[in-house]
């Protein structure tokens, strides 16, 4: 019989487990109560996953024998993995007792301590442990874990660098180093540990991955690339190869590529969030807000106390208009991380200045910035927000934290953006320039290189195929088509040109409701191809589009209107590139009022680049704005010869003069009476999504009128491609 133990235990001690277990099993089918077969046993069920079974074993080994401290060790890591800490707690304690100096015990007792929520007591147990066996590493690895976890990363890296220096070269700690050292921006050093780890064990593809993050982290994604799909070679069901592996997908701009490595991930871990909150934001990106949403809610179903997640379903759901559930989804995230939560605070913020609350924004920015000082995001909005009634303290640092060069060219370029509004509040428009300069190219470059970049020819030919589409000859075919209905109003231009302005004067009405920038009409263009069977693009199948099929348009979109405000006798579409749609919605809506606003298109042009738009890339450049102005104009040119007297253009520059006259033009266009609570329009309370939020906020001011004078040194290249410009600021034709 003790032949028959010794073999089973040499395939036990090899990882033989299936070896191993029938052997124990004999001798305990010969000796019932053997301790030690009882014990191993026990032991190779809960290597294997059953852990009940061997609760019983290895407690009946207990029984037999108490006095071994092994057999306690083994039945509190029974009783860990089964989740009774306490239980846990007792027989390592008992362990212990029996064994005063045995490292393993000391080191499982400070899991099971951690386990419990006292970090403290369970960091000196590792430290008992690696006291007590010199060279062993898992107490270090324990121990920066937990450091790590309780927001002590640079004592946990100390941990780690003792240990390499303690055991020697252990591929797995250089592989959690080099992990901990890009958490701290570290990323040229972690790349050292990482692929020290990886050449140390290539047959683990967990340093794999760590090597590719450390790659990833420095620029070298085709290398990063190459190190996850060698880990996946070597580990097909590894999640974190697969979320890693979309994560670059998803930051190199192929949003669908990454969302398939998500799905994988979410495969070979049921019980993993991060796939799922990043398959969100690769959601996000391909402008799908309901399905992101989605994807953090089943992201928080299995980690319901992560903050992050929280406030990426709130800049998600505010996205969507919902609001409430949008500041919900922040406060949960600051409560979760009050210590950690400037970005949920920063965007608590956005959202209450959106809503009018300008004071309990800044106060939110501000909260933000007394976590992290340096918060580009937070210095940037409060500027945006209060410009030269910013604190001088607060500029000094949002100019302190550009010197100090820490910030990604993306985040800089946000501070940027920010820090000039403030310098053209205050008049000095040269520093304003420079700053707008940087961040609009920083800003070029990333679309350039995600393969995002605009092409002013591209848009010149889409707006030949408008033309093309909507001759006269339309008009008379589709007469009588569409829906006779009043309920849209379609405010529309370039942006900066007024439309936030006219929307708000007409939203303070009580029989108006101000929906903001819709992007229906947009998709109903899309949508094209499927409603007429043609594979080409939706401006080409204009020609196809039916009596029904133009009436199937028409109520979708009045549906959807109608349900933001079911009692409103008008609803504002303020898109601003709904220019670009006259066309249609004068099929569909014969009798929808259209409002265009016009602004000196040099004025508009240099408001563009000064501000920080997010999905508008033509912005970013000067010679693409001063194209889109000529094609704009070129298409405004358009619609009034084949749609006279169907819009009502309005000038800012007149309503800044007169704004009661121009009140009372509008009102009277959308068929209202007269109401005194469009002149202090300013006042009302709702919400607006626009780069004009402020504005919009405020009384009337004619600081904006010929403000490109100002400018004129640094925008040359915009006003060289815009042309000559009439008073009136229309380009002069040769």
């Amino acid at each position: 019989m003790l032949d028959l133990l010794q073999t089973a235990i040499a395939h036990h001690q090899a990882g033989r487990l299936d070896a191993a277990e029938p052997l124990y099993r004999q001798v305990l089918h010969a000796a019932p109560g053997h301790a030690d077969a009882l014990h191993l046993l026990g032991v190779v069920l809960h290597q294997r996953g059953g852990h009940a079974e061997a609760l019983g074993l290895i407690g009946r080994a207990v029984e037999r024998n108490p006095g071994q401290a092994g057999y306690h060790l083994n039945l509190g890591e029974v009783r860990r993995a089964l989740g009774d800490a306490a239980g846990a707690e007792a027989e390592c304690r008992e362990a212990l007792r029996l064994h005063p100096g045995h490292a393993d015990a000391a080191n499982n007792l400070g899991l099971t301590l951690e386990a419990l929520g006292r970090p403290d007591e369970a960091l000196t147990q590792y430290e008992a442990a690696l006291s007590t066996r010199f060279g062993w590493a898992a107490p270090y690895r324990n121990a920066a874990t937990l450091l790590r976890a309780g927001g002590r990363p640079f004592e946990a890296a100390a941990y780690l660098r003792e240990a390499l220096r303690v055991c020697g070269d252990a591929p797995l700690v250089r592989h959690q180093l080099g992990q901990l050292l890009l958490e701290l921006g570290l990323p040229d050093e972690a790349l050292t540990h990482a692929a020290e780890a990886s050449r140390l064990r290539p047959d683990l593809a967990e340093p794999l991955v760590g090597h590719g993050d450390a790659l990833a982290a420095l620029g070298r994604a085709d290398e990063a690339r190459a190190c996850y799909e060698r880990a996946i070679r070597l580990a097909p069901a590894l999640a974190l190869a697969h979320t890693q592996l979309g994560r670059l997908l998803k930051d190199a701009g192929r949003p669908a590529e990454a969302l398939a490595c998500f799905a994988e991930a979410s495969r070979c871990d049921p019980a993993a969030a991060d796939p799922h909150a990043l398959a969100a934001a690769a959601l996000y990106d391909l402008g799908e807000t309901v399905a992101a949403a989605a994807g953090y809610r089943a992201a928080l179903r299995l980690r319901p106390g992560d903050a992050r997640t929280w406030n990426s379903l709130g800049y998600v759901l505010q996205d969507a208009g919902e609001f409430a559930e949008a500041a919900d989804a922040y406060r949960e995230a600051i409560r979760l991380d009050p210590a950690a939560s400037a970005d949920a605070r920063l965007n608590l913020g956005l959202l209450l200045a959106e809503s009018g609350d300008a004071a309990g924004a800044v106060a939110s920015f501000r909260a933000a910035l007394q976590l992290d000082p340096h918060h580009a995001e937070a210095l940037s909005a409060l500027g945006m927000t209060l410009r030269d009634k910013v604190e001088p303290a607060e500029v000094a640092a949002a100019e302190v934290t550009l010197a100090r060069g820490r910030l990604t060219p993306e985040r800089r370029a946000i501070l940027e953006y920010g820090l000039a509004q403030v310098m053209d509040a205050r008049g000095d428009t040269a520093r304003a320039a420079a700053l707008a300069a940087d961040a609009n190219a920083v800003v070029a470059g990333v679309a350039r290189r995600a393969g995002r970049g605009y092409d002013p020819l591209e848009h010149r030919a889409y707006v030949d195929q408008i033309v093309a589409a909507f001759p006269a000859e339309h008009f008379a075919r589709v007469r009588g088509w569409g829906l006779d209905t009043d309920v849209p109003v379609f405010v529309l231009g370039l942006p900066r040109s007024g439309t936030s302005l006219v929307e708000q004067i007409l939203a303070s009405h009580p029989r108006v409701f101000g929906a903001g920038e819709l992007n229906d009409m947009r998709d109903l263009y899309r949508s094209l191809p499927g409603l007429t069977g043609r594979q080409s693009p939706g401006v080409e199948c204009v020609g196809d589009l039916t009596r029904a099929g133009v009436e199937t348009l028409a109520h979708h979109y009045l549906d959807r209107v109608r349900g933001l405000a079911p009692a409103a006798a008008r609803v504002t579409d303020k898109m601003p590139d709904n220019y670009l749609m006259v066309g249609l919605i004068a099929t569909l809506f014969p009798a929808a009022r259209m409002i265009h606003c016009r602004r000196d298109v040099r004025d508009t042009a240099l408001s563009c680049w000064l501000t920080n738009f997010k999905h508008i890339r033509w912005a970013a450049d000067q010679v693409a704005i001063g194209e889109r102005v000529r094609d704009y104009l070129r298409l405004m040119d358009h619609w009034r010869a084949v749609l006279p007297g169907r819009m009502l253009e309005v000038d800012y520059e007149a309503v800044v003069a007169d704004l009661e006259g121009n009140a009372r033009r509008l009102l009277a266009w959308c068929g209202l009476d007269w109401h005194p609570a469009c002149l202090a329009f300013h006042e009302t309370r709702r919400f607006v999504r626009t780069s004009s939020m402020a504005q919009v906020r405020e009384p009337l001011y004619t600081r904006s009128v010929r403000r490109w004078e100002r400018y004129r040194d640094s925008i040359g290249p915009m006003l060289a491609t815009i042309g000559e410009v009439s008073e009136a600021g229309a380009v002069r034709r040769p």
